[in-house]
Formats: structure tokens, C-alpha cells, sequence
């Protein structure tokens, strides 16, 4: 029996374990159970979020030993493929929720964007090749996903966030917004828990082993602009926003403060014969500085821009503003207007149609129609007057009267009215 209990266990702790993408809260705080007799991982549902008070996943295979024991499990591990490269084919299908940033009037970040900057925005987010992501849904507009593609042009991971298209801020799980339930294929209202950004790399190559292998965000524009220095910052956001400014720099993003593990030896290589400038966000700035020495330390010539922190009031700094921020501070002193973003009629409504060539079609098909005479010389005419009483017929039967049938006797016919009903005395 203990050497049931142990044969799986969660991925040890230490510099080797590199945490997963949680598949319920979307975080990259995921620890997964590892077979200990073949070494090998256990279907990706099996794990634990380390994050166990904001999230609390935790699924054991403790009841599926024996399925274990007949190595069902490891075989199914076994016939996956692994790979570290997101197929372009998967970006593409409908089952991605993912569409062309050309639809940019649907996509919240690239809306508010091109209010401020015009045509030049959906260039650069051409030039990212960033796309609209319909997992988020908010006023109208959906969420952005950003593609992290390797100096080959793979694509290594796909990150899709949800932003406000009046302010152009990301949201955050207090936020009011709606996301995509695969389950039910339905949008629903946001809870607190809800994750307003996740890497979908797992989920697009979900019949596949994924390795995740991140790179820095437009890393893939090196090899186009082999001329131009290269400039570092945290958000993916802030680097298109920089890269719309100051087109004379190769604006790469990290997507966090220690995101992408750009400060390891496979991520920063490629850096390798640039000039590189880091633009660290306010109050991440010392931080950033002990890094670059690193990366100097290794062959990297890289510098770090100080002057936001030395220029920042204290209010800018608790917010922790970046580069992008004030960018944005400064167009909106030359035209506000392009902030004043009103959206009405977020959701979709059904307007009646009106169709002026149908009007008289249905015209007068509410009235009673007049009552056309009829033709007294038709044959038809004719013969329902041969069954009709005359005119001095009906006249005799208003009051007694000798009427001659046919026969020779008389008849008479005394009419007696009593209330409504009327009743006939033949004789």
C-alpha cells in the first residue's frame, strides 16, 4: 500500500520545476503529479494551483491508482505528440475565437487606439500581428490576443487579455465584463475569480504534449529590422504604443515584470550583437538594473532608462505608471477629444424594418372590402334568383295574405310575433 500512495507525486520544488497554466483560475501557478516509477507527468487535469486561497484547484490521482497500475495513463501520456510550437492552422480555425486584427472597430484595444493615433495603429498592430480575442467581451468590444513568435516565426505562445475600449486599461477581475464559457458556448458575467488574461497555448494544442517555450513579444521583427536598437518594456500594450511613436526602435515586451523568463539564457540570446535599451515600468526600475547586470555579465550590451523615475511625481510612482502612460498624458493635452470615447448601444439591437416600395402592397388590406354587384345576365346569377322568393313575396310575408301555390287550394298563413321568435299558422 505505501508504495501505491507514492507512486505519483507532485513535480518536486526547485530551479528545475517550471509551473503550468492552472485550468481553472488560468494562472501559470500550476504544479502537475508526476509518475515516479516512469518519470513521466500525468494527464494535465492532475495537479494542484499553488495560488490555494484566490483559487484552490487540487486534483488527485489517489482514486485512479489502479488505472495507474495497468499503465492506462502513462500510455495515453505516451502517444501524445510533444511540441513547444503552437500550429498556425489551430490560429486560424474557429474554434480559436481568434480573428484578424483588420476587424479592428471589434477589438476594445485596437478601438481606442486608432481614435488616438489613425492609421498608424492598425499598422503596427499589423506588424505585431496582433488579433482580435473573442473570450472577452466588454461594451461591444472584444478582448486582444498577443502572439509571441520566435525569431523563425513560430509561435511559441498566445497570451489574450481584456481591455476597457473607453480608457484602453486592461481589466481586472472586479471589473464588469463578460466572458466566453466553452462549456455552454455562451457569454456570462465575469465573477471576481475570473481570470482577465490567460496563455491559451494548452488549450489550441490541447491533443498535444505542450511544452511551453516563451519568447519576448515581437522578438519576430529582429531579423526585419536587423538595424534598428532594440528597446525593452513590460507590457505588450506599451510596446505598441512606443513602437507607434518611436518607429526607430525594435519595441520587444516581456509580458510582466519576470514574465517570459526573459532574463534566461534562451530568451535574452537573442539579443545577442543589438543594442539594447530597458524601459522598466515606475518602481520596478531598481529591479530591472540588477538584471541588466546579468545580462551584461553574459555578452549582452544593454543599458537601462532612468528617466521616468527620475522625473516621476509620488502619486505617478504608487501608481506605477511606464513610458506608455505618458505618452498618452501627452496626447490627451493636444486633442481630448480623441479620450472623450462614447459608446452607446453596447449590445445588439433588433431595429424594425421599413421598406417604403412594400407600403402599398398591404395597403387598405385592413378594410372590409365594398361588396361588388352582381352580374343579374349571368348563369349563375340566374340561378340563384330562380331559388330567391320575389320582392312581392317577401312583402306578403310580412303580414297575412292568400298566396297561390302551385296547386289549386288556398292557403292561409297567418303570422303571430312573440318577443324574437316568429311562428307561422297554415290553414
Amino acid at each position: 500500500m505505501t508504495n501505491e500512495i507514492f507512486r505519483c507525486s507532485l513535480e518536486p520544488s526547485g530551479d528545475g520545476r517550471e509551473y503550468s497554466v492552472c485550468p481553472k483560475c488560468g494562472k501559470k501557478r500550476y504544479t502537475r503529479f508526476v509518475d515516479n516509477q516512469t518519470g513521466q507527468y500525468l494527464p494535465y487535469e492532475f495537479g494542484r494551483c499553488e495560488r490555494i486561497n484566490s483559487c484552490g484547484y487540487m486534483k488527485s490521482p489517489k482514486n485512479n491508482i489502479n488505472q495507474i497500475n495497468n499503465n492506462k495513463m502513462t500510455k495515453e501520456i505516451e502517444q501524445k505528440e510533444v511540441v513547444s510550437e503552437i500550429a498556425s492552422e489551430r490560429i486560424e480555425s474557429k474554434s480559436s475565437m481568434l480573428s484578424s486584427v483588420n476587424d479592428f472597430m471589434n477589438g476594445a484595444l485596437l478601438f481606442f487606439l486608432y481614435l488616438i493615433f489613425g492609421e498608424k495603429a492598425v499598422e503596427v498592430f499589423n506588424l505585431y500581428e496582433v488579433m482580435v480575442a473573442k473570450h472577452y467581451y466588454k461594451d461591444g468590444k472584444f478582448g486582444t490576443a498577443f502572439l509571441q513568435m520566435d525569431r523563425e516565426g513560430k509561435i511559441r505562445q498566445v497570451k489574450v487579455m481584456a481591455y476597457n475600449p473607453k480608457t484602453g486599461k486592461r481589466l481586472k477581475g472586479n471589473d464588469e465584463f463578460l466572458i466566453y464559457n466553452r462549456r455552454t458556448h455562451r457569454y456570462e458575467k465575469n465573477k471576481p475569480e475570473t481570470p482577465a488574461s490567460m496563455y491559451i497555448g494548452k488549450i489550441l494544442m490541447y491533443d498535444k504534449e505542450f511544452i511551453n517555450k516563451q519568447c519576448l513579444f515581437g522578438v519576430h521583427l529582429l531579423n526585419k529590422f536587423p538595424d534598428k536598437p532594440v528597446a525593452i518594456v513590460e507590457s505588450e500594450k506599451t510596446a505598441l504604443i512606443c513602437a507607434i511613436q518611436m518607429p526607430e526602435y525594435v519595441w520587444l515586451a516581456t509580458g510582466g515584470q519576470f514574465g517570459c523568463k526573459w532574463t534566461s539564457p534562451e530568451v535574452y540570446n537573442d539579443l545577442r550583437g543589438r543594442e539594447v535599451i530597458l524601459f522598466p515600468d515606475l518602481k520596478a526600475t531598481e529591479d530591472w538594473k540588477i538584471r541588466a547586470e546579468d545580462l551584461a555579465m553574459d555578452g549582452i550590451n544593454i543599458s537601462v532608462y532612468e528617466g521616468l523615475e527620475e522625473q516621476a511625481t509620488a502619486e505617478e510612482r504608487d501608481r506605477g505608471l511606464d513610458i506608455a502612460d505618458y505618452i498618452l498624458m501627452a496626447e490627451k493635452e493636444v486633442k481630448p477629444e480623441a479620450f472623450d470615447i462614447k459608446i452607446e448601444n453596447p449590445t445588439p439591437v433588433v431595429k424594425k424594418a421599413e421598406i417604403p416600395g412594400l407600403a402599398n402592397l398591404f395597403k387598405g388590406s385592413n378594410q372590409p372590402k365594398k361588396q361588388e354587384p352582381l352580374d343579374v345576365d349571368s348563369e349563375f346569377a340566374k340561378q340563384i334568383q330562380s331559388i330567391l322568393p320575389t320582392q312581392e313575396e317577401v312583402e306578403g310575408l310580412k303580414n297575412p295574405q292568400k298566396i297561390k301555390p302551385n296547386s289549386q287550394e288556398e292557403l292561409t298563413i297567418s303570422w303571430k310575433e312573440e318577443d324574437d321568435d316568429v311562428t307561422a299558422d297554415i290553414r
